[in-house]
């Protein structure tokens, strides 16, 4: 996002490449959409490139194993590889290269560092080189080029003039510039903003929350967003990053590591949701549940509209829907082997034609006439705690779970009737 804001001010074009779906997705939920697009399939290929660099003989491929890669001197902090390559395969014969192809091993592929290479690089770049550099992996055992080959065909293909990266990445940005000098390409322009972190008790001891685990969490595009730009810049607002993009400077960043505080988020989300206007939030919990896989083709307007007041006050994030969404969006209810024997049971039977004998044809609809129904219900049996539950079983195939007045309501009386009748089916 900071990029697009960061492009955006200086009246540039923001330009993706259609290679990573994923990201691209990720970016239209956040609602940023890339001025340019850019077809990976009309590009040289990974496989080309890497070829025309063998042929020139400024790659190799390198056949050393794990344990012969530990035996080198461990490389400083910020390289990609643990240990500084000692260059024992460049100069391999083919019959060498045979014999070890032949034991058994698959080889890496490396880029050659040029021994003098401080001379044959741009000022602006040469101080981006660190002291020490070792030949380096760029076509992984499995034939997948590494992030920087691939970065480096993106910039070609974009004609990227400027890149911003976090200053972490600003660690190996080096292997992005050898590489473009391998293959006769211009580097673009490299600045920096603070790294980021996670914070809160909602990230112990999980893995880093990614923009697709958020969205799939529930979490509402625009709380996402406002969360990640206020991290490191105190003047953003939940405005449309184009509006936003005339006040944006990258001076205005903060200096310090940006902390994204999911507890803080999760209490932004909930007061998203709570204060949209009904339509908004009706759409919102709605593509939330067709992205998780949720059918409801055939329920109106109206009923989506029911749903959500219904289950409004118990929403964080968009997530908190799915558990009411998957009792009554569902065609029927499943029994696991404990809950078929409870139903066999004559006493249970009896609570099924008491409950349904207090619902009155054409005239239960409302919440209060579903709250009627239960309390009339509860004051007709012996132990109304144990007896609610085992309707909860009968309707939902579980002992505990949602409360039972909303369900009921969404259900609505053919619903309802539709699951007693089922659990009618286990009379002995």
């Amino acid at each position: 996002m900071v990029t697009s804001l960061w492009g955006w001010s200086r009246k540039g074009v923001l330009v993706a490449t259609n290679d990573n779906t994923a990201a691209l997705d990720d970016l239209r939920w956040l609602d940023i959409e890339p001025d340019e697009l850019v077809d990976i399939k009309q590009r040289t290929s990974p496989k080309e490139v890497i070829e025309a660099l063998v042929e020139a003989k400024l790659a190799y491929p390198c056949y050393c194993t794990s344990a012969e890669l530990r035996e080198m001197p461990s490389a400083p902090k910020g390289h990609l590889e643990p240990t500084l390559y000692d260059g024992r395969c460049r100069t391999l014969s083919m019959e060498d290269q045979k014999i070890l192809a032949k034991a058994g091993r698959k080889p890496t592929l490396r880029l050659r560092v040029p021994d003098e290479m401080e001379k044959s690089t741009p000022k602006r770049l040469a101080k981006l080189l660190p002291n020490k550099i070792h030949d380096f992996v760029v076509l992984s055992a499995d034939n997948s080029p590494t992030t920087a080959l691939s970065a480096v065909l993106n910039d070609r293909d974009a004609e990227t003039t400027h890149t911003l990266l976090h200053e972490s990445d600003m660690n190996h940005v080096y292997q992005r510039i050898l590489i473009a000098q391998a293959l006769e390409l211009s580097s673009p322009e490299f600045s920096s903003i603070p790294d980021v972190i996670q914070v809160g008790t909602t990230a112990t001891g999980s893995a880093w929350q990614t923009i697709a685990s958020l969205r799939d969490a529930g979490y509402h595009p625009s709380a996402v967003r406002t969360a990640l730009l206020q991290a490191g810049w105190a003047d953003a607002l939940s405005a449309p990053l184009k509006d936003q993009a005339k006040d944006f400077k990258l001076n205005k960043l903060s200096k310090k590591t940006a902390e994204i505080n999911l507890d803080a988020l999760q209490e932004a989300n909930s007061n998203v949701i709570q204060d949209m206007d009904s339509k908004a939030r009706v759409d919102a919990v709605f593509d939330h549940l067709a992205r998780r896989g949720f059918a409801f083709s055939e329920r109106d307007r109206r009923w989506r509209t029911k749903f959500v007041e219904l289950v409004v006050e118990d929403l964080s994030t968009l997530a908190d829907a799915e558990n009411m969404a998957g009792y009554v969006l569902t065609a029927t209810v499943s029994y696991d082997k404990v809950g078929a024997e409870t139903l066999r049971d004559k006493a249970t039977q009896n609570l099924i034609d008491t409950f349904e004998s207090q619902i009155k044809a054409g005239k239960v609809k409302s919440l209060s006439d579903w709250k009627s129904v239960l309390a009339k219900f509860r004051s007709q049996v012996e132990i109304p705690g144990r007896a609610l539950s085992t309707i909860r079983l009968v309707l939902t195939g579980e002992r505990t779970g949602p409360n039972l007045v909303i369900l009921a309501t969404l259900l609505g009386e053919d619903g309802i009737r539709h699951r007693l009748e089922k659990a009618r089916k286990y009379r002995s």
